[in-house]
């Protein structure tokens, strides 16, 4: 299993981060997406 950490500073006034991603790859000639879940993070 991967597991990924980071810190992430926020400036001043601002009090939540959004997170989402999208990766596309193709196998075979077809493209296949795949999508993190919607994540929001607040301080």
């Amino acid at each position: 299993m991967v597991a990924w950490t980071a810190v992430i500073p926020l400036k001043d006034g601002f009090s939540q981060i959004d997170f989402f991603s999208n990766h596309g790859r193709e196998v075979n000639g077809y493209k296949q997406y795949i999508s993190s879940p919607y994540t929001q993070v607040k301080r």
